[in-house]
């Protein structure tokens, strides 16, 4: 099974990946070392993990963490604007599979917000993996 997560995102996101330990560019090479990590936090809608958003996972993880933090997002539909703020490092997202982990966003001009304001996921750190 690939794991993988389905990002709708509305603006170019970059992220720093020269910096990244090596065994992080491995993991993402080689899929099947994925199914064997173990979750610091697992975020699922049907309360089975710890959290039901990707946002709250996020907030509650370490400021400036120098060790990984894995987070297992289960498949389901998240309609949520999601924020990697520059004191959030060492996040890797890992979720089911492609297709079936989407992150939407919620917000749109309609409901009067600007279109810097409608983007489902913003990147402000230097360390972030999503698989």
């Amino acid at each position: 099974m690939k794991n993988s997560i389905l990002v709708l995102v509305t603006l170019l996101i970059i992220v720093n990946v020269s910096n990244s330990p090596k065994w992080d560019r491995e993991l993402l090479v080689d899929k099947k070392d994925l199914e064997v990590l173990k979750y610091d936090v697992v975020v699922a809608l049907d309360d089975s993990g710890n959290f039901t958003t990707i946002s709250k996972a996020i907030a509650a993880t370490s400021v400036l963490s120098s060790t990984r933090i894995i987070i297992k997002i289960k498949a389901d539909i998240f309609q949520e604007n999601m924020i990697f703020p520059s004191n959030k490092t060492n996040i890797f997202l890992v979720g089911d599979e492609k297709g079936i982990t989407i992150i939407t966003g919620t917000k749109n001009k309609l409901e009067g917000y600007s279109t810097l304001d409608t983007k489902t996921v913003v990147v402000d750190t230097w360390t972030i993996f999503v698989e």
